[in-house]
């Protein structure tokens, strides 16, 4: 295990740049199982308490160890998907095995919430705002309509690139966009959740990082209602 010591501080100022948050519910000393990015930066946090240390077999895991936050990012450092098993220790003595299987995916964030010690206003506002995310992320892949739905058409820069806004859903307070783009030059193009960064942003799913020409990906944006209107 390799502990980085370099603070990301895009990724650590807005820890709210999440994709497709799993939210996992264990007991004190229990074991859970997540999905993380193979290729990109993946942030574990255990609801209303720090992560104090990893341990971990020396191998193909790098970890940056964010003890401001008491987050860690983790990415693997191989192709190999073997699952890798970690132990999570937190500051109120807490250990969480943790088994991580590595898949082709963007940037993943993983919720750990202790269901025997869930009581804090805390931390059920943010198991809320997880699950809120999850609710309509997968409501706009699905293409759910209801009243909050409408269709939209416009062209918006992201870094640099253009992208088309084409639906929009809003739902418990949330705002949630899809945007379509198309590689329409001769060279593959790398989208990273960093470029979407923006007052009331909260959430960024993204179905195909890596774009080859004469290709289209979609990107799902969260953001916060009052920020997020158009």
């Amino acid at each position: 295990m390799k502990i980085l010591k370099t603070i990301l501080v895009g990724m650590i100022l807005t820890p709210q740049i999440c994709f497709a948050a799993q939210v996992k519910e264990v007991r004190e000393d229990g074991e859970i199982s997540a999905f993380i990015a193979q290729d990109e930066l993946s942030r574990i946090k255990v609801i209303g308490e720090k992560i104090k240390r990893i341990v971990a077999i020396e191998g193909d895991l790098e970890i940056l160890d964010d003890k401001q936050m008491g987050d860690i990012y983790i990415k693997t450092t191989s192709s190999n998907k073997q699952p890798k098993s970690i132990f999570i220790i937190t500051e109120k003595g807490m250990t969480y095995k943790a088994t991580l299987l590595p898949k082709k995916m963007p940037a993943e964030q993983i919720f750990i919430k202790n269901i025997e010690n869930s009581n804090e206003p805390d931390e059920a506002k943010k198991t809320s705002l997880a699950d809120g995310v999850i609710n309509i992320v997968k409501s706009l892949r699905d293409g759910s309509s209801g009243p909050e739905a409408k269709e939209v058409e416009e062209l918006k820069e992201y870094g640099g690139l253009f992208f088309t806004a084409t639906r929009e859903i809003k739902e418990g307070g949330l705002v949630g966009k899809v945007l379509e783009f198309e590689n329409t030059s001769n060279k593959k193009v790398h989208l990273r959740s960093e470029q979407f960064k923006s007052d009331g942003l909260i959430a960024v799913s993204i179905d195909e990082a890596e774009v080859l020409p004469n290709e289209r990906t979609f990107v799902y944006l969260v953001e916060g209602g009052e920020n997020g209107a158009s």
